[in-house]
């Protein structure tokens, strides 16, 4: 019977504890002059597919002559801008043979290393996040502290010294949305309004199927009924700086929400919404600011306010439209703390550089860097090349035929779902308390979310289920196919190929080529078995499924890309101390014991936690935690399934309930006992993982 996960990756934890005990070092080698006893050579390997992979090269979009070729196998022509992702090939023998490019095996390798390596995350993305106060908006005061009301400038002067934002709150309307209207009647009060996110309605355009207008600056607003109730309030100081800190991020391109890891920030949804990206990107950019300047609300101007009606009726966000966002004080980077001086913003320790790294040009790496190399941001910035090199993987010839000549394709489901937004996820969760954002700003009693870390570094469960389903899902793909965003993929791999590539390595210890050798075919582990000597860590690898594997290439959340690593053998070249006068230059060719390495740098890294430990032994706890999370990760099972959560079919509704959930926690009263829980299916130990 098969098992289904939810979602398809998990994380292997990257603790503070044990980066603080700088349990990754590694000696600072030159290349030019290799230290005694240093080993150089070449690992020999194969890939073999556990089920089917996507190991894509090239993307283009649909033209001649692959026009034809789709017609033939779906039957029908590809949308305009369809796009095609292809393998890389090579004439040999006669043949066409597909390649996996060197770069995919390396980075495949270098987050393993990583993980087990116990090293910062290096290369995480700064991205901005912002959530809607009113996603949900509540239908009475009762029960409730936090509300979405109208609000009217009264007087504006924050153009001057010591300005301010005074506003008078309609409080007798509590679902204004549908007691405004667009139109002129003698004797109503009327005011100025946007009711969109911009001044020209573009990202309804781009991010509703529905159909507005395109200008919304120029129509009068009036109310449906006479208000007669207010309250008179000052907007605070900070507030004011998170609503423009709010503008910076809906227009940021880099890292924000117009960066191109929104899935709606792409040619095509803009084709469909009539525009054109890369004209048109800036015109959004312009529009959002116009709509969002302050400098133009003047008395009159209409806007919402979201209040603590608990704390003296104090403003905690406001916005043009109804549902504005609102910027999280977190991002994916750096983490808010909040002090007796106000909030200040940290990188985040699971980020920084080790305590030995922090000189210039220091003598000791963390083990990721000491083998794959570094490089800072300028010229001038220290910097080393790493020690390991990766060949292409080819295609081996066999009894079948070629995947060129199987030519297998399949229209992939849209990817992007979920982001990193959803901190559901990827942010570490409290299981009594689950965590409902990346920290919202906590003033006047708010709901203050703990200070929290990032899950870890993420990789993909292995699905052998989806192997009895290739032939159905495959033919099922064909609903995806007019999906303009969804990916094409010609040239899938299909399950039992074989590849063959080399691994070159120069100056490297044994404590390092023991974990690239483990990074690379982590079924070693078990054969390391016989050399490890702490009792818990041989434990916890003997209940760990023997047949480990990787996941490499595309749409490996769909399920492709589960592989095999074998290292069939190696050639060393040992620089030894002390050269005997038959050994040419102090040159020793070694065979390599690949288990009695791998145990040898499990057992130094056991020992050094173990130095560092304190008599609870905590530091070997979460040792233990971080292998458990990587092996079971790893673990190839029969039969198992993965997909992303997903309500009334569909995974953006199950993301947009778990949003909605946050709302309503926020507004929940105190104390944080009567906070609302999260949906019960977001929880991260589906597949019978401790929490993190």
């Amino acid at each position: 019977m098969s098992k289904t996960i939810k979602p398809p990756y998990h994380f292997v934890p990257v603790l503070s504890p044990l980066l603080n005990a700088n349990i990754s070092r590694s000696p600072r080698i030159d290349h030019s002059k290799p230290g005694n006893d240093s080993l150089s050579g070449q690992l020999y390997c194969e890939i073999e597919t556990l089920t089917p992979a996507i190991f894509g090269a090239f993307q283009a979009e649909v033209s001649e002559p692959l026009s034809s070729i789709i017609n033939k196998k779906f039957g029908r022509s590809a949308p305009p801008g369809k796009k095609v992702i292809s393998p890389q090939t090579v004439e040999l023998h006669h043949k066409k043979l597909t390649l996996i490019q060197g770069s995919s095996i390396k980075g495949m390798v270098a987050s393993n290393l990583a993980a087990i390596g116990l090293t910062p995350m290096a290369r995480v993305q700064e991205r901005t996040f912002s959530y809607r106060p009113n996603l949900k908006p509540a239908k009475s005061n009762s029960d409730t502290r936090c509300q979405v009301y109208a609000a009217v400038v009264e007087e504006n002067t924050l153009n001057q010294p010591e300005g301010r934002l005074k506003v008078r709150v309609l409080t007798d309307l509590l679902d204004t949305r549908n007691n405004i209207k667009s139109s002129r009647q003698p004797g109503m009060e009327e005011f100025s309004h946007y009711s969109n996110t911009d001044k020209n309605g573009y990202f309804a355009r781009l991010f509703s199927s529905k159909s507005y207008s395109t200008n919304n600056s120029s129509k009068a607003y009036v109310l449906n009924r006479y208000c007669e109730n207010y309250k008179e309030l000052v907007i605070k100081p900070e507030i004011i700086q998170q609503f423009n800190a709010t503008t910076e991020h809906l227009c940021d391109k880099e890292n924000g929400h117009l960066s191109s890891a929104n899935p709606n920030i792409s040619k095509a949804v803009f084709e469909k919404a009539g525009l054109d990206i890369e004209k048109d990107l800036d015109k959004v950019v312009q529009s959002i600011q116009s709509a969002r300047d302050l400098s133009h609300w003047q008395p009159g101007f209409l806007f919402y306010v979201d209040i603590n009606i608990e704390e003296a009726w104090t403003i905690l966000s406001f916005g043009n439209n109804y549902y504005y966002h609102w910027l999280y004080l977190s991002s994916t980077t750096n983490l808010h703390q909040f002090s007796e001086k106000g909030c200040n913003f940290v990188r985040r320790k699971q980020l920084k550089p080790l305590e030995f790294e922090l000189d210039a040009k220091p003598t000791e790496l963390n083990l990721s860097r000491a083998i794959f190399g570094f490089s800072g941001d300028n010229d001038e910035d220290d910097k080393q090349a790493g020690k390991v090199s990766f060949n292409h993987a080819i295609e081996q010839l066999d009894n079948s035929a070629t995947v060129a000549e199987q030519d297998h394709w399949f229209a992939l489901d849209i990817s992007g779902q979920p982001k990193p937004s959803a901190y559901e996820f990827y942010i570490t969760q409290s299981y009594k308390r689950p965590i409902y954002s990346y920290g919202t700003l906590q003033f006047s009693g708010e709901v203050r979310d703990k200070a929290y870390t990032l899950a870890g570094r993420k990789f993909y469960w292995h699905q052998d289920g989806f192997n009895k389903l290739w032939q159905s899902k495959k033919e099922k793909s064909n609903q995806s196919f007019g999906e303009q965003n969804a990916l094409l993929s010609r040239g899938v791999t299909p399950k039992g190929k074989r590849y063959r590539f080399n691994v070159k390595f120069r100056a490297m210890t044994e404590f390092e080529l023991g974990g690239l050798l483990l990074a690379l075919s982590p079924q070693l582990i078990h054969d390391a078995v016989p050399y490890i000597e702490n009792p818990r860590i041989k434990k916890l690898i003997i209940n760990t499924h023997h047949h480990l594997a990787l996941k490499l290439g595309n749409a490996r959340p769909q399920g492709f890309g589960s592989i095999k690593l074998t290292i069939c053998k190696a050639n060393t070249i040992a620089k030894v101390a002390k050269p005997d006068t038959k050994r040419e230059q102090g040159l020793v060719f070694n065979e390599v014991n690949f288990s009695q390495l791998v145990g040898k740098y499990i057992n130094e890294i056991v020992q050094r936690v173990e130095e560092k430990d304190n008599e609870r032994g905590d530091l070997i706890k979460q040792l233990e935690r971080v292998y458990r999370h990587w092996l079971k990760l790893h673990e190839y099972l029969p039969d198992q399934l993965a997909e992303y959560p997903q309500l009334d079919g569909k995974t953006f509704k199950f993301h947009q309930k778990v949003r909605q959930s946050h709302c309503e926690a926020r507004r929940a009263p105190a104390p944080e006992s009567k906070l609302q829980p999260a949906p019960e299916n977001i929880a991260l130990d589906s597949a019978k993982l401790p929490p993190l």
